[in-house]
């Protein structure tokens, strides 16, 4: 992929990505912050909005979001882009959409009350009392990784900074815009959009201090990643070069479902690559730095070293 990166940041983003993890209940056994987030911020909300969060899922739809506050033309932080999105037209939406999502049609006005029947009372409920520094944080790990702009070809780059994503040629992507995200940490969520725009986020790697001297989450879920038999027959198999999931899932012989969570788990873990092609991974190989720099945190973390996360 030789598609020039642009890296961008604004809490707007984050708000739509905290929300997406607590919708992506899938997610909530692997994502960094625990299992127990998602309950905790549930006890938070009013009973009626979370009844209505509980009966919500993440609809094909909800790839509209991320292109709104990506064309959102303010300055303001998320009030401004909800009091921005409640007032947009059925028209206006449609003239926003189009360009790149040129299939667009259908009840643009239902979309919109969608949408901000979500983000705004998830807004006023949990967001707007969200770490603040966690928000400078990631504007300043934003800032760290677009002064990496140009060390490392593009897809070397957007591998790194995702933590294993290796963005193909024959994508169709023309245009890649990444953005740091703390919620859905180790994940990454993306959407190709018309005229190859493809916008990502990625794990920033920022984590709250550790109440003791235990290592940092990327060292433990990496080392815990490795605790499987069957996970380390899935990496010596695929560095003997890119496999797809069929072919995994015969080496190892266990059911879709099992391999596809060893498969997660190593994902997670930045030990796999990803390879993909528009939307779809399409087949997987060994990340051999990933595995070399493990040995070197590990033993920073044994001699003590405070700091033993990984960061671009």
């Amino acid at each position: 992929m030789s598609t020039p990166i642009d890296i961008k940041f604004a809490p707007t983003y984050e708000l739509i990505n905290s929300l997406h993890t607590y919708l992506c209940r899938i997610w909530h056994k692997r994502i960094d912050l625990g299992a127990d987030w998602h309950a905790g911020v549930r006890d938070r909300l009013s009973p009626g909005f979370r009844s209505h969060l509980d009966a919500s899922e993440l609809r094909p739809e909800w790839r509209f979001v991320y292109l709104l506050a990506h064309l959102y033309p303010g300055r303001g932080g998320p009030a401004s882009f909800l009091d921005w999105l409640e007032e947009l037209s059925p028209g206006d939406m449609y003239e926003l959409l189009a360009p790149r999502l040129p299939a667009v049609t259908g009840d643009l006005a239902g979309l919109q009350q969608w949408l901000a029947g979500l983000l705004r009372p998830w807004y006023e409920q949990y967001f707007a009392d969200f770490d603040q520094d966690m928000l400078v944080r990631l504007e300043q790990a934003a800032g760290r990784h677009r002064a990496l702009l140009g060390t490392l070809p593009p897809a070397e780059l957007a591998e790194e900074l995702t933590n294993g994503l290796r963005f193909e040629e024959d994508g169709g992507i023309r245009q890649l815009v990444l953005t740091p995200q703390y919620h859905f940490q180790p994940g990454n969520v993306f959407y190709l959009y018309g005229g190859g725009l493809l916008l990502c986020q990625y794990p920033a790697d920022l984590h709250a201090p550790q109440p003791d001297d235990g290592p940092s989450p990327p060292l433990y879920r990496t080392l815990r990643s490795l605790g499987e038999r069957s996970r380390l027959r899935i990496l010596r198999y695929v560095s003997g070069g890119p496999r797809s999931f069929t072919d995994i899932l015969r080496h190892v012989g266990l059911s879709k479902g099992i391999t596809h969570e060893h498969i997660s788990n190593l994902r997670c873990a930045g030990l796999l690559r990803a390879h993909v092609v528009g939307e779809n991974v399409t087949v997987f190989s060994l990340r051999s730095s990933a595995v070399i720099r493990l040995q070197e945190q590990l033993l920073s973390y044994v001699e003590g070293d405070a700091d033993n996360s990984h960061d671009v």
